[in-house]
């Protein structure tokens, strides 16, 4: 069983954050199934896995503004804190200052769907609202 499933459930129907939300689960998915062994394959799926997140929250911070989402502060917020985590955790590896932290990894996991029903679902219904057909 992978360490996140990502199901019909967890769409949000917004065809970009979806695919960017599955990749993230493939990269999440490949460092814990990693975690205690190939060294440089997990260098590089950590540089992938923040690279992903700055392109992911660069992707939910244009649509933000382009459909005036209300949200937008608080969002921007959570990504600003998550994004300053994930490179964090990225250099200190990169650096060999840590392995790959598991509480960093299920903090992850928990983020994603906390973040999946609170903010994203939220944006997703409000570009979709807005969206003309």
């Amino acid at each position: 069983m992978a360490f996140i499933e990502f199901t019909d459930k967890e769409k949000v129907n917004v065809k970009e954050i979806d695919e960017q939300h599955v990749e993230f689960v493939r990269i999440l998915n490949a460092i814990y199934e990693k975690k205690d062994s190939d060294e440089e394959e997990l260098k590089q799926l950590m540089k992938e896995l923040e690279s992903h997140i700055k392109e992911h929250f660069k992707t939910e911070l244009d649509l933000m503004i382009k459909y005036n989402d209300p949200g937008y502060i608080s969002h921007k917020l959570e990504h600003e804190r998550m994004e300053l985590k994930v490179i964090k955790n990225v250099r200190n590896f990169l650096e060999g200052k840590s392995g790959i932290d598991p509480v960093f990894i299920e903090d992850l996991r928990r983020w994603f769907f906390n973040h999946l029903e609170f903010n994203d679902r939220k944006l997703a219904k409000h570009i979709l609202k807005n969206t003309k057909k």
